[in-house]
């Protein structure tokens, strides 16, 4: 297969983590951070195998990061109603079965 064949196209990305901004200093006596206006840059923390990860996300994708996490968001909600509309599903069947004995 290609590389492009194997990567997922960016509509479709999604990223299991949350979004969120870093402000720090850098320690150079002489920058602008030292009197307290911090760097800024984002990142998207997630965990793998009970640590913490953080992917630093470049400016100008970011609108690529915050689609791909709510996209996360939004497959983990699905999956549960789905999850749970089997439930009732089978709950529903089996009680019928059960009820024509």
């Amino acid at each position: 297969m290609t590389r492009q064949a194997v990567e997922v196209k960016r509509a479709e990305l999604i990223a299991r983590g949350s979004l969120l901004r870093l402000k720090r200093k850098c320690g150079k006596q002489n920058c602008r951070c030292a009197e307290g206006d911090l760097h800024q840059s984002w990142a998207i923390s997630y965990n793998v195998g009970g640590r913490t990860k953080m992917l630093i996300v470049p400016e100008e994708e970011l609108a690529t990061a915050r689609q791909a996490t709510i996209r996360y968001r939004q497959a983990v909600e699905e999956l549960k109603a789905r999850g749970l509309a089997g439930i009732e599903q089978m709950r529903r069947t089996w009680s019928a079965k059960k009820r024509g004995r």
